[in-house]
């Protein structure tokens, strides 16, 4: 048993050992909790490190929602395929989601940033001209589109490999996991250079932490 009370024990009874299981002992509940912070926590710290390495508080508020937002937009999507099967387990895909889709973030606007300084340096300014921004945001979706792709394609190939589990938690985890990266990779293309671009129009060069 992964949690072992005062309540949960073993008796002696001749040559039989029996478990003695007390109603007031729930070992799934006592342990979901504390899961659910560790969960929060993790949330929390990929955040900060969002905001630190990005230097916006604007665009790592907006990451962070990207990537939580493709957790329940993917138990939808997986509800619709006819799947029913949703337990504890699923949940901890969250740690897979928060790592890759972090790791999309920097890949999009560290290129965002290295053409932007390739191709037209800031003006006193610090904006640029809209159809400067058109092209520099064209250069960086087609640069970070096919390699970010590549990546959640082929970490989302190897969760559908759960299929061959004969274990419904293992293989229904292992879809719903590949749902929710693939979402995420929808997310990073679409939704993020939207929020790039108001973040360089409205926030970019503030002397604010935005």
């Amino acid at each position: 048993s992964a949690y072992m009370g005062d309540e949960d024990k073993f008796v002696q009874k001749g040559d039989v050992r029996v478990r003695v299981l007390s109603s007031a002992t729930d070992e799934f509940a006592t342990m979901v909790q504390p899961d659910f912070l560790l969960a929060f926590l993790s949330v929390l710290l990929v955040w900060v490190v969002l905001w630190v390495y990005l230097g916006s508080l604007f665009l790592s508020c907006m990451a962070m929602f990207q990537i939580i937002a493709s957790m329940p937009v993917a138990a939808l999507l997986y509800k619709m395929f006819g799947i029913d099967y949703f337990e504890f387990l699923h949940i901890l895909v969250v740690y897979l989601v928060l790592g890759i889709g972090a790791d999309d973030v920097f890949v999009l606007l560290d290129t965002f940033r290295h053409i932007a300084e390739t191709v037209a340096p800031l003006e006193m300014e610090g904006r640029y001209p809209r159809d400067t921004l058109h092209r520099i945001v064209r250069q960086t979706w087609c640069r970070t589109a096919g390699s970010i792709f590549n990546t959640s394609f082929t970490t989302a190939m190897a969760f559908m490999s759960c299929s061959g589990s004969k274990a419904m938690p293992m293989r229904t985890c292992g879809w719903y996991a590949a749902i929710a990266i693939l979402l995420n990779y929808v997310f990073t293309i679409t939704f993020s250079p939207a929020f790039m671009v108001i973040w360089h129009k409205y926030f970019q060069g503030k002397r604010c932490c935005c």
